[in-house]
């Protein structure tokens, strides 16, 4: 997971911090082989626009590499979870400060890069979720541990 996340601004100067420690990584758990449909949270994401805006509004996006199977070290089809059977959703917000709305997006495939929620509000705010992942797997998916990426970008 990327652990910094910026808002452009013009002419002032911007500065996101996540509230708390970004994992650097998260585990889904274990499943049995043969499972279809696995699914984790990834750890509470935090966007803190401390731009003090009259209007305050930003949209956080997520994407996604594909999931390699790091016990093999193979690439095949059957040991690579692909970024197109990765759905993400945001859920609801565990917090919120400031004033304005923090809008989640729902279920969303990763196969391209998508948006996870937006802001829109005035003065400085803060937005707080926990994800939802979930991996389609294959009827042949090879047992192992399972690695890859996903990014938080805020726009």
């Amino acid at each position: 997971m990327q652990s910094s996340l910026a808002l452009p601004a013009l002419c002032s100067l911007v500065r996101v911090r996540p509230l708390g420690p970004v994992p650097a990584s998260a585990s889904l758990g274990s499943f049995p082989t043969g499972s279809t449909l696995v699914s984790g949270q990834l750890g509470s994401t935090t966007v803190n626009d401390t731009r003090a805006a009259l209007v305050a509004q930003w949209s956080a996006s997520v994407s996604s590499t594909d999931f390699l199977n790091t016990t093999t070290g193979g690439t095949s089809a059957s040991e690579t979870v692909a970024k197109a059977n990765v759905a993400y959703t945001t859920g609801l917000p565990s917090s919120t400060t400031g004033t304005g709305t923090f809008v989640p997006v729902g279920a969303a495939s990763l196969a391209v890069s998508g948006v996870a929620g937006t802001w829109a509000g005035v003065g400085n705010n803060s937005a707080t979720w926990d994800p939802t992942v979930a991996m389609t797997l294959l009827g042949s998916q090879v047992a192992g541990t399972y690695s890859g990426t996903i990014t938080h970008s805020v726009l």
